[in-house]
């Protein structure tokens, strides 16, 4: 496909997704079925941010291209493509895959707001997403990990007592500000708040943490009860990686009444 016929098929699924209005979903359908088409990979792939919801199409294979997808200055999510060759992917398709997610940025983010309530990812207090949208992601991200390699995270945030939901609103606004635009930041609990750090050591998501806690103080006194338990992806089970990090939490408790 040339860069004239790309650049129709791209203008053509503006026009199909803006006429439908269709759910995420079928939004992340067309989206990735014309990634395969204007690139020619093996496999596409849209990711969310918040890992509320993914779609694939086709075989992972092992060389991947990625776009951010951003709008208004907010990240949406990830728009990749998979080869099964070294050196596949052109510059001139990292230009297209970029082009093509800034295009179609905006229709998933619009998308996504619209999806009905009772199928929503987000935590209504905080904003933050849910204890559904936590363990899609760390589950997702465990399975990129045994698939690509690399370091994962995660932090578990304990609130001790009955802060209140003033207090609740004020960390969640700590943890966004004070974490990075690919770490996800969730609510899995009443007082309790998670982590995922892709890309991060033990030893770095505690320094993270001790930046955290200091903030929180500064933030909102009655934060400085807050504890953090820490536990780094060793097999790549979420499960195991979340018992973990509840052990760490159950370790500072004992510690602190002790």
């Amino acid at each position: 496909m040339d860069r004239e016929q790309q650049l129709l098929a791209i203008v053509q699924a503006q026009t199909e997704i803006a006429a439908a209005r269709p759910e995420p979903d079928a939004v992340m359908r067309i989206v990735v079925a014309l990634a395969l088409e204007v690139i020619g990979a093996q496999a596409a792939a849209v990711e969310l941010a918040g890992g509320g919801h993914d779609h694939l199409l086709g075989t992972i294979t092992a060389h991947r291209l990625d776009a951010s997808l951003v709008h208004d200055g907010n990240p949406v999510g990830t728009l990749s493509v998979y080869a099964d060759q070294p050196q596949a992917f052109t510059t001139a398709d990292s230009e297209t895959l970029t082009l093509l997610a800034s295009a179609v940025a905006a229709h998933l983010a619009h998308a996504s707001a619209r999806a009905p309530r009772e199928h929503a990812w987000d935590d209504a207090l905080t904003g933050l997403g849910n204890r559904h949208a936590y363990e899609r992601r760390v589950a997702h991200e465990c399975e990129r990990r045994r698939r690509d390699g690399g370091l994962l995270t995660l932090a578990l945030v304990d609130l001790d007592g009955a802060p209140g939901d003033g207090l609740r609103r004020t960390v969640a606004a700590v943890l966004q500000r004070w974490t990075r635009s690919i770490d996800g930041v969730y609510r899995v609990g009443e007082d309790r708040f998670a982590l995922i750090l892709p890309g991060a050591d033990a030893e770095s998501a505690r320094a993270l943490t001790e930046r955290i806690a200091e903030r929180l103080v500064d933030a909102h006194p009655l934060a400085a009860s807050a504890r953090f338990g820490v536990a780094q992806a060793g097999e790549g089970d979420p499960e195991l990686l979340h018992a973990a990090a509840e052990a760490e939490l159950l370790r500072l408790q004992r510690a602190d009444a002790a």
